[in-house]
């Protein structure tokens, strides 16, 4: 047994030993936190979101092999799925609608 796994066990034993001592210290430590909640700032604007500047992606983008001439950018995306056609062709054609809706979005494009 190393270090580590005997002060996990004498951590473990003491918690135990002194549930009341234990639950003290759990709250103390959340009214410590606590403390700082109103400083916490997430920034989750579109300038930290964007990867242009990110050194992984230009390192990425540079190993690329591109083995054809890219003349379109294509944006594929579903912003508002037509869920009654779904259900007129799913009921039709497939046993399980919920096929037909994943047969339908592998087609799309």
């Amino acid at each position: 047994m190393n270090k580590s796994d005997k002060i996990k066990q004498k951590l473990a034993r003491m918690l135990v030993s002194a549930p009341k001592l234990s639950l003290a210290l759990a709250l103390i430590l959340c009214a410590f936190l606590c403390a700082f909640v109103p400083k916490l700032a997430i920034d989750a604007s579109t300038q930290t979101l964007l990867l242009e500047n990110d050194k992984d992606v230009r390192i990425w983008l540079a190993q690329q092999k591109v083995s054809r001439t890219i003349t379109r950018l294509q944006v594929h995306h579903m912003d508002l799925p037509n869920y009654s056609t779904w259900e007129k062709t799913d009921k039709k054609v497939f046993s399980e609608p919920h096929f037909g809706r994943t047969q339908s979005l592998n087609n799309y494009g």
